[in-house]
């Protein structure tokens, strides 16, 4: 009995833990993403470049038969926005829950993530090609050479969006 009590703690420990660091934007009202107006969360802030088009935090069409609520994307009826993802405290591993609703046009967009470490230092960009079918993708970036991940810089095409972030 007292081995399992001990055990159901850790457990429930270990998953109020892993629930603190996922961000899936349900708490927040739906708003617009300005340059020079940040939007701080708990564990890290939604930027736009300077020059970058505006991004929102908005209610996401159900493109796949999943439900997401509250999603950071463009704006309604822009083609592309840029936001960057500012972490208070470096990560090893930072996931990413990115919808690309279906797109016929030729060439296909890209969406596509930059990654960096401490510093402005770029790790690698990574390029998510659109389809005609759609698709729900997480991605797991981690940098190659064990470094913590610092922000994120992630330009959005054609109406695809995050779902939710989660990071460890």
């Amino acid at each position: 009995m007292h081995r399992q009590f001990h055990t159901a703690l850790a457990l429930a420990f270990v998953s109020s833990a892993a629930a603190q660091n996922v961000e899936d934007f349900d708490r927040l009202s739906p708003q617009p993403v300005r340059f020079g107006q940040p939007v701080v969360l708990d564990r890290f802030r939604i930027e736009i470049p300077a020059g970058g088009r505006d991004a929102a935090l908005r209610a996401a069409p159900v493109i796949d038969g999943l439900a997401s609520g509250v999603v950071l994307g463009t704006e309604e009826g822009q083609p592309s926005g840029t936001v960057f993802l500012y972490f208070d405290e470096p990560w090893k591993r930072v996931d990413l829950s990115i919808v690309l609703p279906p797109t016929h046009a030729m060439p296909a967009p890209e969406t596509a993530v930059l990654v960096y470490g401490d510093g402005d230092d770029h790790a690698w960009t990574i390029g998510l090609r659109h389809s005609e079918a759609g698709l729900r993708q997480r991605v797991g970036l981690a940098s190659p050479q064990g470094r913590p991940i610092r922000k994120l810089m992630i330009l959005l095409r054609d109406g695809a969006y995050i779902d939710n972030v989660e990071w460890r």
